[in-house]
């Protein structure tokens, strides 16, 4: 054997299977590609999900507004698959309250990453939030049961200081204090579509029939928009 081999244990090592591998046939080494592709073509097709904004629950709305249900607040009244609720935004403890109203008693608590301003329930059933201070809207979906509480689903930056929410049609319009500009957001993936300026210190918004009103705190103005 060579002294050069004998010296370099992992060379021979080496060399041996680089020469195993130049004497494979052709057609071994065009089976092994076949395999390889047998195995990924027999892999799981992948499970198909909801995109992250929209409700895993695709019946019936599990939870309803009661009253003019296309405005917000920092509290809405609704119907949790029969039962009457509150739902308060809790900007001192940065949480969701459900408060059944028969009873007056907190029956599920969700907290929050940031202040709440105000609080909608959507015609699907999910749960809108303007987190104020963090600029961000954020959607809830709600369990089978008032008790369950709220999941959160998404959230997205949409305007500076947003508070009040409002449904019309396939969009969310979102009003910002700071920012003076009524937003409309895609209902499902929560992205801006558009931006509208409106009149200083924005506070109230209100859709009816197709039209959005904004009311102020300084001026006097109220809004048709």
């Amino acid at each position: 054997m060579s002294p050069l081999l004998l010296a370099f244990p992992a060379l021979g090592l080496a060399l041996g299977a680089g020469l195993l591998a130049a004497c494979q046939s052709p057609g071994t080494a065009a089976t092994d590609r076949t395999d390889a592709l047998m195995m990924l073509s027999a892999a799981p097709a992948p499970v198909a999900r909801p995109p992250r904004c929209q409700a895993a629950h695709q019946g019936a709305p599990r939870l309803q507004a009661r009253g003019v249900a296309k405005s917000s607040g920092e509290l809405v009244l609704g119907d949790w698959m029969g039962q009457a609720v509150a739902i308060v935004a809790d900007a001192d403890e940065d949480a969701l309250h459900v408060v059944a109203t028969d009873s007056m008693e907190v029956v599920a608590t969700t907290p929050l990453p940031e202040t709440p301003g105000h609080v909608a329930i959507l015609a699907d059933g999910r749960v809108a939030v303007t987190l104020r201070y963090a600029n961000r809207l954020a959607l809830y979906e709600p369990a089978e049961t008032a008790a369950g509480g709220l999941s959160p689903l998404c959230d997205e930056v949409v305007a500076r200081e947003p508070i009040a929410i409002a449904e019309s049609g396939d969009e969310l319009l979102v009003l910002a204090g700071f920012g003076a500009e009524l937003v409309h957001v895609d209902r499902d993936s929560v992205t801006v579509t558009r931006r509208t300026a409106v009149d200083r210190a924005p506070r109230g918004l209100l859709v009816r029939d197709g039209a959005a009103r904004t009311s102020h705190s300084v001026g006097g103005v109220l809004a048709r928009r």
